[in-house]
């Protein structure tokens, strides 16, 4: 989050000039709405880069050793941490991506490895949220794209599988201590409840007090809905 070596202050304060001169130019010749939502978004990123409120969220070194131990000493619980720490300082919307787990072989020892890891981040966001009040403002969705096979493979291992998954939710409002949906006996396909993409999309855009109708024009002047299908899973809510 640091300027590079060669960029002093007053050179992007001169990059910033020059981006908007050439944006106001471009207004001019196509009376572009789109210029200006760019602009907003240049903004943003701007902020990021030259202010101070990013500089103290990424700078996780000053957090409690306490809390950093809480969430486990490693990249996914650190990363979880800074989500922590970007809502704090006004982020909207994080994103923990915790990769590595498509894993197609001698999965045993994989899971021994990555589970205590993905449990230790995950408690540890939880209760430092509830510690600090914050866990009925945050809506949490831990999910993957996709479930795994039900049976072993013939490398001891599990391949992807899109019949049936699981998801945790939580925070933001969600209700608590709810299992929704079960699964036949052998985990393969849905026996009762199943939950869509779009159920779980729809419900994070109710929690957060998004307008399922909403919809957004494309660069035809078209407009595209913004979940195409899909209901708030009312269990939850």
């Amino acid at each position: 989050m640091a300027l590079p070596a060669d960029m002093n202050p007053a050179r992007l304060q001169g990059r910033r000039g020059l981006l908007d001169n050439l944006n106001s130019w471009r207004r001019e010749a196509d009376g572009a709405s789109a210029a200006g939502t760019m602009d907003w978004f240049q903004h943003d990123a701007f902020e990021l880069i030259s202010g101070p409120r990013a500089q103290r969220a990424f700078d996780i070194a000053s957090e409690n050793p306490r809390v950093r131990d809480l969430y486990g000493r490693n990249t996914w619980g650190q990363c979880a941490l800074l989500a922590r720490r970007l809502v704090e300082a006004g982020v909207t919307f994080v994103t923990v991506n915790m990769i590595g787990w498509d894993n197609h072989s001698n999965l045993r020892p994989f899971v021994g490895q990555h589970l205590p890891m993905l449990d230790q981040a995950i408690a540890g966001l939880v209760t430092d949220l509830v510690n600090r009040g914050m866990y009925d403002d945050v809506a949490l969705f831990v999910l993957s794209e996709f479930g795994r096979t039900p049976r072993i493979n013939q490398y001891a291992s599990r391949d992807h599988w899109c019949q049936a998954g699981s998801i945790v939710i939580g925070g933001g409002g969600i209700r608590g201590g709810t299992v929704i949906g079960s699964t036949a006996a052998r985990g393969e396909f849905p026996r009762d409840h199943p939950v869509s993409p779009g159920d779980v999309l729809a419900t994070l855009y109710h929690v957060l007090g998004i307008d399922l109708n909403t919809s957004f024009n494309d660069r035809t002047g078209r407009p595209v809905p913004m979940l195409a299908e899909g209901e708030p899973i009312r269990g939850l809510l």
